[in-house]
């Protein structure tokens, strides 16, 4: 075989090998070893080929390539990376390691070792390698990778600072800055988003994707009119599109009840995506709703919560065994302690209380900012009290972590935040109810809101909005009430085990606002001026569904709509009865 024959087998080998088709790599380097039994590649490409059939064999036919060239870093990246394959994963790391330092820390080595790095739970070993040597030499390949493995660790603060380095002193293409900008606001950066949306707009002021995020941002941050100016001008440049549609018209704008016709015509279109459907469904039962035909609001509501495809159901048996674990930890727990004079102020009411309008208000004090609904916390508590087979258990994991959690809670905070003297933190989360008591164990200053209105309010605004999977209950009236019933019964039972928990009853303080804002900023330890129940006063972004009332003076114009649906209700009417008139 000469020379261009062995090439030419070589590269078929390597296709095939990408392509995995594994028995024609085999036949393609036996050919080669057959005239050269010291082809170290031929013996390298052979053993990865292999390893799917005889991994023991394969694996000496991988040290053959290392052994009749050492000083090939190549040969060695194969044995680590075949090693890992076949879960011999402490060889493989060693082995890789040695590649990165016969290289110098290229990026093909580099990477397969942080890969290996993390097969073995040494997540902060792999992460700062990649960091240090992504630092010195600025290569966009280990920025992205590093970008990469936060995201897959939940560390989406780091894993966007690494994307945006991956690309400096580059251009970055249009739909990474698009995906750029998304993150930023599920970090509530809003600001950082903007700068995107702005360079995105400058390219190309028609692309309906930029045109939503850009009006979105304009809804959060209160400003309403420009948001409307914005995409009306834009549905008129893009008629067809239902997306932007859909934002228009959840503006809730009486001057564009023209184009309702247009809104049901795309929900009844099978040919658009479900969740498009589903939210232009929505916001017929609103605006029919907030017009008085009761009876299209409670059809388009139950058209709209048919259109889901994500197999969510209610969970509320699942919710009761959470509380029913925490619970039987929380006497059992010490508190951590507190290492900075930072305090955590949780809103916990169920969806669609008043929580996101209470959080606003609360943030307008000095020093304190809302984290909008972070729930951090949430990504580790709850799979503790899943998942843990018995109460020891589940104290062991908790006690091994909590120091940690808090720590890395606040610096998270402070970090998406960008204000180091921060010293209040707001943060509303419904699912928060579920492990209150837990949470005040980590943060010992935390304060606990519960927030209470009108249960036939509550849940009829709940049945007539788009949710999350967390929120499978949202589907149906009866398991709405279900959630209700439990949200209060949790309540109920962090207080019983000794948690205070301040009560703030949203009917009330649409009363009397001044008396009441005034009686649980005191019992918050804040100090209190009128001027909050100002909407311009409050500049927290808020990005619920409560984008608008938040933004509006506080006003009782939501009250009692509830009740004009009780017809529809059945007995879950009198369930939500009972709630009400539960003190």
């Amino acid at each position: 075989m000469n020379s261009t024959q062995r090439e030419d087998h070589i590269d078929r080998a390597l296709v095939a090998l990408n392509e995995g088709r594994a028995n024609d790599v085999l036949s393609l380097c036996q050919a080669v070893l057959e005239a050269n039994m010291n082809d170290a590649e031929a013996w390298s490409i052979y053993g990865l080929a292999g390893l799917q059939f005889e991994p023991d064999k394969a694996v000496q036919a991988l040290q053959r390539a290392i052994q009749l060239e050492p000083q090939e870093p190549r040969w060695r990246i194969h044995l680590g990376v075949g090693l890992g394959k076949i879960q011999r994963d402490v060889e493989a790391e060693q082995v890789l390691l040695d590649s990165v330092e016969l290289t110098n820390g290229a990026d093909e080595a580099l990477i397969p070792w942080s890969n290996s790095l993390l097969k073995l739970g040494k997540l902060d070993q792999a992460t700062t390698a990649l960091r240090d040597a992504a630092n010195k030499n600025g290569s966009s390949a280990l920025w992205m990778h590093l970008s990469n493995i936060l995201s897959a660790n939940d560390d989406l603060i780091g894993s966007v600072a690494a994307r945006e380095k991956a690309y400096s002193g580059h251009e970055m293409p249009i739909p990474e800055k698009l995906s750029i900008a998304n993150q930023h606001v599920l970090l509530g950066q809003y600001d950082q988003s903007q700068k995107y949306v702005d360079d995105l707009l400058a390219y190309d002021n028609n692309e309906p994707e930029t045109i939503f995020l850009a009006a979105n941002l304009k809804r959060w941050r209160g400003e309403l009119d420009d948001a409307h100016e914005f995409l009306s001008s834009a549905v008129q440049k893009n008629s067809g599109d239902p997306r932007l549609l859909l934002a228009l018209l959840d503006l809730n704008r009486v001057e564009d009840n023209g184009k309702l016709d247009a809104a049901k015509t795309f929900a009844e279109n099978a040919s658009l995506p479900i969740p498009m459907r589903r939210g232009l469904a929505f916001v017929v039962a609103r605006r029919a709703d907030k017009s008085g035909n009761y009876d299209e609001a409670w059809q388009f509501s139950l058209k709209a919560n048919g259109l889901y495809d994500d197999g969510a159901v209610s969970q509320i048996d699942l919710y009761r065994k959470q509380i029913e674990m925490g619970l039987n930890m929380f006497p059992q727990i010490e508190e951590q302690k507190s290492e900075n004079d930072q305090e955590h102020i949780y809103v916990i009411g169920p969806p669609r209380s008043g929580g996101s309008l209470l959080q606003t208000i609360i943030a307008a004090a000095p020093d304190t900012f809302s984290v909008g609904e972070r729930g951090a916390l949430m990504a580790w508590l709850l799979p503790l009290l899943e998942q843990s087979s018995s109460n020891d258990q589940a104290l062991a994991e908790f006690n091994r972590i909590a120091a940690d959690l808090q720590k890395a809670d606040t610096a998270g905070i402070v970090r998406s935040l960008g204000h180091e003297d921060a010293k209040i933190f707001v943060d509303k989360m419904p699912h928060h109810s579920h492990v209150a008591g837990l949470i005040a164990k980590i943060h010992p200053k935390s304060k606990f809101v519960d927030v209470r209105r009108n249960a036939h309010d509550m849940a009829t605004s709940i049945l007539f909005h788009d949710f999350t999977d967390k929120f499978g209950y949202s589907r149906s009236i009866s398991d709405i009430a279900d959630y209700l019933v439990f949200q209060r019964e949790a309540i109920q039972s962090w207080q019983k085990a000794g948690m205070e928990i301040l009560i703030h009853d949203h009917n009330q303080f649409l009363d009397a606002p001044e008396v009441n804002g005034e009686k649980l900023f005191q019992s918050l330890e804040l100090p209190w001026q009128a001027s909050y129940l100002d909407p311009e006063k409050r500049k927290s972004t808020v990005r619920t569904f409560s984008a608008l009332q938040v933004r509006s003076k506080v006003t009782k114009a939501y009250s009692g709509r509830g009740e004009r649906y009780r017809e529809f209700m059945g007995e879950v009417a009198g369930i939500l009865d009972e709630l009400n008139a539960i003190e």
